[in-house]
Parts: C-alpha cells; sequence; structure tokens
C-alpha cells in the first residue's frame, strides 16, 4: 500500500473515531440541552452554503426593531466561526445540562429563551449608553451562545451557590469568578464580544434579583404542554426530562431555606428561579425527573472542570 493510501485510510479512521465520539457524547445530553445544540450546529452548517445576518447590532435593531426582532433570539444560535461553535457547545453542555436535569426539559428551553432576550436587551442598553463615547459598540455586531453561558455562571454566582474556585491555580471566590472569567476570557482572546459577555452577567444578577419573575410560568403551564397532542410527543424520547414532583424553593433566608414546598401557579417563578441554586432536593416526580436527577452528578463534576480551568 502506498503512503498516500495509508494516510487516506488513517484519516478515515481518524474521522471515523471522532464522528462515533461526537455521537456517544451528543447521546448521552438531556433533550432541551440537545435540542438547542442541535439548532446551533443546523445554523452553522448552513452557514457554509448562505449567508445568515442575524448578529445583534444596537444600531441595526434602533433603526428597524420590528424587522430585526427576530435577531433578540437567533443571534444567540449564530457563531463566528468553528472554534467559536465548538467553544462554545462545550462550555454550555454541562452548564445548562445540570439545570435541565433539575428542572424539565420544558422549564429548560423557555429559560434559555427568556436568557437570550434579555441578554439581548440588555446589551442593546449597553450599547446605548457606551456608544454615545465609543461609536464602535453601538455599530458591533454581536452573536453566540457565550452570552447566555455567562449569565448561566453569574445566576449561580449571585445566588451564593458557587464556591471559591481553583482557576488555573488563583483561588477565586465563587461571587468574583463570572468577572474574573470576563477578564481572563477578554484577555486569551482579544477578539471576544466583551460587552456580550458583560450582559450575560447582568442578566444573571437580574433573574437571581427576582428581576424577570413577571416573565416566568408556573409549573402548570409546563404540565399542560406535557399533555398536549403536539408538544407532548416530546416526552416520548428517553432523553426528555420531566418536571421534579416536589423541591425546595430558593430563598435568601437561610433557614427558611431548609423547607421544602410543593411548586404551584403562584410559586412559578421562585420554582423556575430553583433551577439555579442546585434545584434544591428533588423529590418525587415521574421516573424521568428521578433518573435524570440522579445523573446530575455527571454535569456537576464537568462543570466543576470547567471552572477551574481544567
Amino acid at each position: 500500500m502506498s503512503q498516500s493510501a495509508m494516510l487516506a485510510l488513517r484519516a478515515r479512521e481518524l474521522g471515523a473515531s471522532v464522528g462515533s465520539g461526537i455521537l456517544s457524547w451528543y447521546g448521552k445530553l438531556p433533550l432541551g440541552v440537545g435540542i438547542v445544540i442541535g439548532v446551533c450546529t443546523a445554523f452553522q452548517l448552513f452557514g457554509l452554503f448562505v449567508t445568515v445576518d442575524q448578529c445583534f447590532s444596537g444600531s441595526a435593531f434602533w433603526l428597524a426593531p420590528v424587522s430585526r426582532a427576530a435577531t433578540l433570539f437567533l443571534s444567540h444560535f449564530l457563531h463566528t466561526g468553528w472554534l467559536h461553535f465548538i467553544l462554545n457547545m462545550l462550555s454550555f453542555a454541562p452548564f445548562a445540562g445540570y439545570q435541565e436535569r433539575n428542572m424539565g426539559t420544558y422549564p429548560f428551553l423557555h429559560f434559555t429563551l427568556l436568557l437570550a432576550a434579555t441578554c439581548s436587551v440588555v446589551y442593546f442598553a449597553i450599547a446605548f449608553v457606551v456608544g454615545i463615547v465609543w461609536s464602535t459598540i453601538w455599530t458591533q455586531c454581536v452573536a453566540g451562545l457565550s452570552g447566555i453561558i455567562f449569565a448561566l455562571i453569574s445566576l449561580e454566582a449571585n445566588r451564593g451557590e458557587m464556591q471559591t474556585q481553583d482557576f488555573f491555580g488563583i483561588k477565586v471566590p465563587g461571587a468574583m469568578f463570572p468577572w474574573v472569567l470576563l477578564v481572563v476570557t477578554q484577555f486569551l482572546i482579544p477578539g471576544a464580544a466583551f460587552f456580550g459577555h458583560l450582559a450575560g452577567i447582568l442578566t444573571g444578577i437580574l433573574h437571581a434579583r427576582g428581576f424577570l419573575d413577571a416573565f416566568v410560568p408556573g409549573p402548570d403551564t409546563f404540565s399542560r404542554l406535557e399533555s398536549a397532542p403536539f408538544f407532548g410527543g416530546l416526552s416520548r424520547y428517553s432523553a426528555y426530562v420531566g418536571q421534579p414532583g416536589s423541591i425546595s424553593l430558593p430563598t435568601f433566608n437561610t433557614q427558611a431555606a431548609t423547607q421544602p414546598s410543593m411548586p404551584s401557579a403562584a410559586t412559578g417563578a421562585s420554582y423556575y428561579q430553583s433551577s439555579y441554586s442546585g434545584y434544591g432536593a428533588v423529590h418525587g416526580g415521574n421516573n424521568q425527573g428521578n433518573a435524570a436527577a440522579g445523573n446530575a452528578g455527571g454535569d456537576a463534576g464537568d462543570r466543576q472542570g470547567l471552572l477551574s480551568g481544567h
């Protein structure tokens, strides 16, 4: 066999091995995270053939808010290159997977869209103010899932659930970690969207402080979706995660935080926000919810590995 033929054979074997590994990794994801990553992947592949102009720009949205309204959401699922795409998918999966396995698939999908829209609105406000003295930020077009990733990290940190992190050998207090990560990311990747990441951090703070409660449906709403003919079809997939039967509602009162409560329509916002305080203790629920909760430890380990810089 010639040398070129041997190289071609090894390349095919390597490609098959990598492809098998990716499929195995994807198959272990909960359904909602898989859907988000699938949408991002579809956009990335579609961009090989057609230019997708759906990044978010403050000036473009100001001039045409109706026609550019979709960018409030779509910009988060588009990426500027394959490295950008890969890094975001690898970072998003463990953080988001841990959340979905505790809150359920439908609440998680709503949660993702809520973070996306809020990140865009916060970024627009930042661009409007900073653009007064620095016009570049006003016309800059941003895209990518990293804003949502920063929002997830910020939400955990601002709910007091993030412990001191060993970040490349440096001890960083949990509350400061999102800000340290913001600076380090910009230093390592100078072309990164600093203000887009900042918008994610601020979004996490808004959510942690309850400012987004009005946009959070109660758990009975998601229960109706699960039983609806169209949306209920998702619940038949093995990767689907049902809502937990009951949880410990989050609170800033240490004593009250130890008392579990049953979610209801009236406590929907608190129920939903519990997603980022580790979801409290999960009790009961359907078999899928219980099994998923038991698997959350793997995501917690992956998250810790990312946070510690390993």
